[in-house]
């Protein structure tokens, strides 16, 4: 399941680079077509719920309704990602989707204190392994794990990687050789310049890129 903001939304909460707000919408778009793509590659069914499709008041609350979604689907185990992680790859969906085969939770954790994945069975759900977790700070994955300690479920944990939240991000993906990628090309081919870095941040304006992304749902059963 792709959990994201819908470019326009995420667009006035992150400034990957400096520029108009349509740069940032653009940016947004581009990784998020990027995790479609990692998602179809996978072989794995899968949900995109974007802004209009979350439900609810708060992060968690958007969260625990999009899974419970999935669950009413008739679906055992959902694998939940967002579109900011450019590291993740099909393999790790894969890996993780395997290990949820042991009744496990699976956490992906990130660099910042929080997961990029995060694997969690419907009975896992029932025994509100999401409820009291500090979303979007750096203690979401300490208070995941304290619920599942409190469970007494086993948690397995995949590789460690960065998030892409900011422009100090982008300039660590930047200097780490990830412009190396196919999507860091298409993103510095975005620039049409090469970024100039100061510090750790990016600094370059985007023109605009026209791509129309899908709704995405899970095959046919």
């Amino acid at each position: 399941m792709i959990f994201a903001r819908s470019p326009e939304e995420e667009a006035l909460h992150k400034n990957w680079v400096s520029g108009t707000y349509e740069a940032n919408v653009e940016f947004s778009r581009l990784l998020t077509a990027h995790t479609l793509t990692i998602a179809s590659e996978s072989g794995l069914p899968f949900f995109h719920f974007d802004s209009l499709l979350q439900e609810g008041n708060n992060f968690g609350d958007r969260l625990s309704q999009s899974c419970q979604k999935v669950f009413s689907e008739g679906y055992t185990h959902v694998l939940v990602i967002g579109n900011d992680t450019t590291q993740l790859t099909t393999s790790d969906l894969i890996q993780a989707a395997s290990l949820q085969q042991r009744g496990a939770l699976v956490l992906g954790p990130s660099t910042d204190g929080g997961v990029y994945l995060l694997g969690i069975s419907s009975s896992q759900f029932q025994q509100k392994i999401l409820d009291q977790v500090r979303w979007k700070s750096q203690r979401v994955m300490d208070d995941l794990l304290r619920n599942a300690e409190n469970s007494g479920i086993e948690t397995v944990f995949l590789s460690w990687k960065n998030d892409l939240d900011d422009s100090t991000d982008f300039g660590i993906f930047i200097k780490s050789g990830e412009s190396k990628s196919r999507l860091g090309k298409r993103l510095i081919r975005l620039t049409h310049t090469s970024p100039s870095i100061e510090g750790e941040k990016a600094v370059f304006h985007l023109p605009v890129y026209q791509q129309v992304l899908s709704l995405r749902g899970p095959p046919s059963t």
